[in-house]
């Protein structure tokens, strides 16, 4: 809830280096990811969108728990994530504990996406990423 009411890193940043927007055409949540990086470190994470309550608390989650990661370490940190949402798979350890909070998802199979889309937003950003 905090996250959700509260969130951090929410603000647009269109000079990022590493940025995309995805769509969830279902519900109509969009969400904007832009990302700076330095020797392969993210040094800056933020976000913006016109989304529920789900998607942003997941978006500022996300940019909570990346700052200051490496770009591989955050890519498995991704793709585990979304796999293990659409398993029902206990998520991975991380920074923080709130990330364990996306796991309630589970319980409703309509809403895994507005909480995946943020970190497909990321994949698609990181993947823009040529090697330093």
């Amino acid at each position: 809830m905090r996250h959700s009411k509260t969130p951090q890193n929410r603000s647009a940043n269109p000079n990022a280096p590493l940025q995309s927007t995805l769509t969830n055409p279902l519900c109509g949540d969009e969400i904007s990811v832009y990302l700076e990086c330095k020797d392969n470190i993210i040094t800056q994470a933020t976000f913006e969108g016109q989304c529920c309550a789900l998607c942003t608390a997941s978006a500022s989650m996300l940019t909570t728990e990346i700052q200051d990661l490496d770009t591989t370490e955050i890519t498995a940190l991704a793709n585990t994530l979304i796999d293990r949402l659409k398993t029902d798979a206990a998520l991975p350890s991380a920074k923080s504990e709130d990330i364990k909070s996306l796991s309630g998802v589970a319980a409703f199979p309509s809403r895994k996406r507005c909480v995946t889309l943020p970190w497909e937003a990321l994949l698609a950003a990181l993947a823009q990423k040529s090697d330093d």
